[in-house]
């Protein structure tokens, strides 16, 4: 059983990335450093499980990747032929 938390969003907090995977004890330190009165992180969200999953599943422009993919794969095509 592997436990991780993903980053949703970043907000304003230079040491996180956009599906970033977190440990439960770097969330522990992070949710810590959210909800502290004198805290300056703004739009951190963070997410496990299914609906973590389900989300970013949802960020992914299906159109935009299919259209990267043929460029990819036109490119290799012209790389064998010369």
């Amino acid at each position: 059983y592997f436990n991780s938390y993903v980053v949703l969003a970043p907000g304003n907090a230079d040491t996180l990335v956009y599906k970033q995977l977190l440990t439960e004890d770097q969330w522990l330190e992070i949710e810590d450093r959210i909800y502290s009165e004198d805290s300056q992180l703004v739009g951190v969200e963070v997410g496990i499980g299914a609906e973590a999953l389900l989300r970013l599943l949802s960020d992914i422009n299906l159109e935009e990747e299919a259209e990267k993919l043929r460029g990819e794969i036109e490119a290799r095509k012209g790389q064998k032929r010369a």
